[in-house]
């Protein structure tokens, strides 16, 4: 059974400003490129992604569920160059108070249209799946707690929780969306870089170019990393409304966009028709009691409603510009073409009014698979009886060749490589190490000071080793066990950026120094981004973290760098950056991509979990 954790965390999904591009440049040319090209990085990283054309489909199909395990597709989304385009972006902050942009919802009854579902709508009635899709959001947050409020042995609480900064790059954590805008005429000011003592996190903004101008072609070069994961599932009954979700690891808010809406604003280009409640004969409202609505009022993120019978979530940017608002509810979700996957969920969010960015958010949803009670990992795991094991494998490598490589990616290959998310046992063909048995895992705690539903360990050393062609004699040290910030402590994220303290992040733009002669462009202030004559990172280091029980997670240069290239010259992203903390490590996609990540709390309660990770193809074989 799952062993029950009062742990949680608020994705605030807060959306970032948008406006027109001014340049038509392209990205084949220099002249007035930089500016372009800094905002492209900064969309890929900063956990705001906006995606066109191609979706990648991947894991073989299985049979229903067993006793073992439940896998799932996992759909992988690529920006296009014509989406990207960005002018500007925004620094979005969470405040403490979450319903001051929705006022209506303190002390109100739900809206009527959540109130009396219908069953009487025949098949015909019910909402298709849109077309193909235009472009998905990454739910995906940079951000973690500080060491200090855990339910874990791994390191000591303090005496006051206010005398220890939460975090590196604030307090709050936040999912942002990329997008396009909504005309020409939006705004183009920037924000500062957050402080210390700043509550949010880096957006950036979206670009320029219409739903018509999108290539939905499939493109050869692969000169950025894949950022954004989805699944898809079915909602209601009969479960025929399909919701793609983005995959949110750190994640305890499951929401979804739901008619009717409320206020003026809509979807500008929903990925799927909003979930309609009076189309399922299953839905019902959330009470107070359902382990979603107490996450959401541990972490100020909602509010009882009539008398505890149903439950308001209220999510807003500081300045009350961008939020999502709606009810909590309750109905059957199937993971697959399968009844035996179905499950009853108490505890989605059913977003019926937006503000702000919000319009184009293009994913329905996140799919909350965090380690609190209440979220989906938990409802599936404790419903299908499977062992409380999340296993994640998203593919970095097979999505579409390297800038430079020469020939076509075979599509088919594409649509087949995309990644797998796991529940319960991990699959037969992933290989652990046999000297590995895995690394000490706890979570995150949920309070007001805490809203973070991570995975967190801790690492004894880290390896920074020279490629074969670059290594040398002056180089060897650099190959030697490092020790970790802090006391090791490590937090796993959905986001593309992995943040080391300065000391520890030095330490590898030095090797590549080393290796290369390559300096950081001072051009990009905000993130590492290198300039060369060829998208060539064989020279780059390998990073690898070291965890005990013979736990090692390496991320080669391939995994942790994104380029672009014309030809001419070409820019590489580094997957590291900076935070001010000093103790702690978060690591992010850049470093979690092509292996198998294991998170298991399948043990008796009361020992923790352990984190493996293992080899073997994302996709792999049918189960």
């Amino acid at each position: 059974m799952m062993k029950q954790k009062t742990r949680s965390q608020a994705w605030a999904m807060v959306v970032m400003a948008t406006a027109a591009a001014s340049s038509s440049d392209g990205f084949g040319m220099i002249s007035r490129r930089r500016d372009l090209v800094r905002n492209l990085l900064l969309s890929l990283v900063m956990g705001v992604f906006m995606a066109a054309g191609f979706i990648g489909d991947c894991l073989a199909d299985s049979p229903s569920p067993s006793s073992l395990r439940l896998p799932l597709k996992v759909r992988t989304v690529r920006p296009h160059e014509e989406d990207l385009l960005a002018e500007k972006r925004k620094l979005l902050f969470i405040g403490s108070s979450y319903f001051d942009s929705f006022p209506h919802l303190l002390g109100s009854a739900p809206p009527s249209g959540l109130v009396s579902p219908s069953s009487s709508a025949s098949p015909s009635e019910l909402p298709l799946q849109s077309g193909p899709r235009g472009f998905s959001s990454s739910s995906s947050s940079s951000s973690s707690p500080s060491p200090s409020p855990l339910s874990s042995s791994l390191s000591s609480t303090p005496s006051s929780l206010t005398s220890t900064p939460l975090r590196g790059r604030g307090s709050i954590s936040s999912s942002s969306l990329f997008a396009p805008p909504l005309s020409s005429s939006s705004s183009s000011s920037s924000s500062h870089p957050p402080s210390p003592g700043d509550v949010g996190s880096l957006a950036s903004t979206p670009s320029s170019g219409r739903a018509s101008s999108r290539v939905s072609t499939v493109v050869a070069l692969r000169n950025r990393l894949k950022t954004i994961f989805t699944v898809d599932v079915m909602m209601g009954t009969p479960p025929t409304q399909t919701r793609s979700l983005i995959v949110g690891f750190d994640d305890y808010i499951t929401w979804t966009f739901c008619t009717p809406a409320v206020g003026s604003l809509q979807l500008q280009e929903p990925v799927n028709l909003p979930f309609a409640p009076a189309l399922s004969s299953s839905y019902s409202l959330a009470t107070c009691q359902s382990p979603g609505c107490k996450a959401l009022q541990a972490t100020a993120r909602g509010a009882c409603q009539a008398g505890g019978t149903s439950c308001a979530l209220a999510l807003t940017s500081k300045d009350q510009k961008n939020g999502i608002a709606g009810q909590l509810v309750s109905d059957y979700v199937m993971l697959r073409a399968d009844s035996s996957s179905r499950i009853l969920f108490d505890s989605i969010g059913c977003v019926t009014e937006i503000k702000g960015s919000y319009v184009n958010f293009s994913a329905d949803g996140t799919l909350a698979l965090g380690p609190a009670n209440g979220t989906f990992f938990a409802a599936v795991t404790q419903q299908l009886e499977l062992p409380q094991i999340l296993n994640l494998c998203f593919n970095a490598t097979g999505y579409l060749s390297r800038a430079s490589t020469s020939g076509v990616a075979d599509p088919a290959a594409v649509i087949n490589d995309s990644g797998s998310v796991v529940f319960g046992m991990p699959p037969p063909w992933v290989v652990y190490p046999s000297f590995s048995i895995g690394a000490p895992l706890q979570t995150t705690d949920l309070s007001l000071d805490t809203p973070w539903a991570n995975y967190i360990s801790k690492i004894r050393g880290w390896t920074v080793v020279p490629s074969s062609s670059s290594s040398s004699s002056s180089s060897s040290s650099l190959s030697t066990v490092l020790q970790p910030p802090g006391t090791g402590l490590v937090f796993f994220d959905s986001a593309f950026l992995t943040y080391l303290p300065k000391a520890n992040l030095t330490v590898i733009t030095d090797a590549i120094q080393l290796a290369t002669g390559l300096i950081p462009d001072p051009d990009f202030e905000d993130l590492i981004v290198y300039s060369q004559p060829l998208c060539d990172v064989t020279s780059f280091p390998t990073v690898t973290f070291l965890f005990p029980g013979g736990v090692e997670l390496k991320a080669t240069p391939e995994e942790y760098t994104a380029t672009l290239g014309s030809g001419i010259q070409c820019f590489v992203l580094l997957g590291f950056a900076n935070h001010t903390g000093t103790k702690f490590m978060e690591l992010g996609l850049s470093v979690l991509q092509s292996k198998w990540l294991t998170f298991d709390f399948s043990a008796p309660a009361g020992g923790g979990g352990a984190f493996k990770v293992g080899g073997g193809s994302c996709s792999g074989p049918a189960m």
